[in-house]
């Protein structure tokens, strides 16, 4: 193997060059951008906990339009990769996907199809660092403050 012109040492010259390119855009196979996000709720103020709770808490993985809604034409792409977990300290975690439900969202805990099971619903509300949104469990509203949201793509 010959030396790179100019006799350094920090390359190897193999007679041949190699352009790569290292791109944050969308996989090939996907079409447009897609915006996906790390999304952290924790349980905002309620009568039990006046403080909140944030070991009361769901991580989501879910790609947002412009106008920070669930963008729900990513999620009929790809709908594996939109994820959910609720995390209860005195409740196993429930891992489970995200399907539009009418207007609203809904996570599914548990396999897709007939073995899952619904934990709760949320309405197409902009989600932005710090925004309270509500989620409905059981029939019963619950706060929620987006306590982290962090690019995936």
């Amino acid at each position: 193997m010959d030396r790179a012109p100019g006799g350094t040492n920090a390359h190897i010259y193999l007679g041949f060059s190699v352009d790569v390119r290292i791109s944050r855009g969308p996989v090939p196979s996907q079409k447009g951008p897609m915006n996906w996000k790390s999304i952290r709720l924790e349980l905002g103020r309620t009568r039990d906990f006046p403080n909140g709770s944030a070991s009361r808490a769901y991580l989501m993985r879910v790609p947002l339009a412009d106008d920070g809604t669930i963008d729900a034409e990513a999620i009929e792409r790809l709908p594996e990769q939109a994820t959910v977990r609720r995390m209860w300290p005195s409740q196993p975690d429930q891992s489970g996907h995200l399907i539009r439900r009418g207007e609203r969202w809904a996570f599914l805990a548990g396999r897709s199809g007939k073995q899952s099971v619904l934990v709760s619903e949320m309405d197409p509300e902009p989600i932005s660092q710090g925004a309270l949104l509500t989620l409905r469990e059981n029939g019963e509203a619950l706060p929620f403050r987006v306590a982290r949201l962090c690019d995936l793509s």
